[in-house]
């Protein structure tokens, strides 16, 4: 009887462990300033890099992946090595339809010799035509209330989607900087 119950306990348990910790939405920690996500850091490279090479390759790097007529350039101020524009990362193909995995944001690079800064900022989405911002969704999964805006599969499969793209855009980011 006794080597029953073991080999149950051994049976039950790593099976309840897998099922506690195979949960695929699991959130990962999102940065939060002031209530508010923003991924931001201050990038040192090479310090024999200059100011205007960095220059030139953050604002190529936004050209190329977010010049049109959706995304705007606000500030392209080349002596003070500043860029700053909005940003949607599309979830499919269709860039003129808006979906509700569109992520949106805005960016600002500052460059300086040998280092970079960007700030990641103001990320919303849309769900049919009501404007969200990810940052009330992960406010909500911190500190759940009764009654939640959205399901907990749905929040959660929403902020690991915008998560891993921004952190994705800031991995092309970090590449095109160091050209």
């Amino acid at each position: 009887m006794r080597n029953l119950l073991l080999h149950l306990i051994f049976i039950y348990l790593p099976g309840n462990a897998i099922c506690q910790s195979g949960n695929l939405s699991k959130i990962p920690a999102i940065p939060l300033t002031a209530n508010k996500i923003v991924y931001t850091a201050l990038v040192n490279l090479d310090t024999t890099i200059s100011k205007e090479k960095l220059f030139y390759n953050a604002e190529e790097w936004y050209r190329y992946n977010f010049q049109s007529s959706d995304n705007t350039l606000t500030i392209d101020n080349r002596d003070n090595g500043i860029i700053s524009g909005t940003g949607i990362i599309h979830a499919g193909k269709r860039e003129k339809e808006v979906e509700a995995k569109d992520v949106f944001f805005t960016i600002d690079i500052s460059v300086g010799k040998g280092e970079y800064r960007y700030k990641v900022y103001g990320i919303y989405s849309f769900e049919d035509t009501a404007k969200f911002h990810y940052s009330d969704m992960y406010n909500e999964e911190l500190y759940p209330t009764d009654k939640p805006r959205w399901p907990e599969q749905y929040r959660r499969s929403m902020l690991i989607n915008m998560n891993d793209r921004i952190t994705a855009m800031i991995g092309k980011l970090q590449e095109a900087m160091k050209k």
